[in-house]
């Protein structure tokens, strides 16, 4: 079975009304959101980056699919290596806590 893409307004018709967070905001129905980007670093080894240089060139070569999964697992191991998700979790905990004590005035 093939994947279907819905439009909307090809489906429904054109939209009637738009109410997004900024009216919200606006009109007190919500509080202003924040976003803050948390990039998780990847510090690769030399093997790390080998990897990655010889995926580079494989699908710059059009190498075979198989060899180039392979090539992927493997990073997605380094990538989700237990030191990685450790270092994730000490991020949140450690900027939860930052922010917990912001809000108790605490901070």
């Amino acid at each position: 079975m093939g994947s279907t893409f819905v439009n909307t307004p090809a489906v429904f018709g054109n939209y009637i009304d738009v109410y997004d967070i900024a009216q919200a905001v606006e009109d007190g129905a919500t509080v202003r959101i924040y976003y803050e980007s948390r990039l998780a670093k990847v510090n690769l080894s030399e093997e790390g980056r080998k990897i990655i240089e010889e995926l580079e060139d494989k699908f710059e070569n059009e190498e075979t699919h198989g060899r180039a999964s392979q090539r992927w697992t493997q990073l997605e191991a380094l990538i989700g290596s237990e030191n990685r998700i450790k270092n994730i979790a000490k991020d949140i905990v450690t900027h939860f806590e930052a922010r917990q004590e912001v809000f108790d005035g605490s901070g």
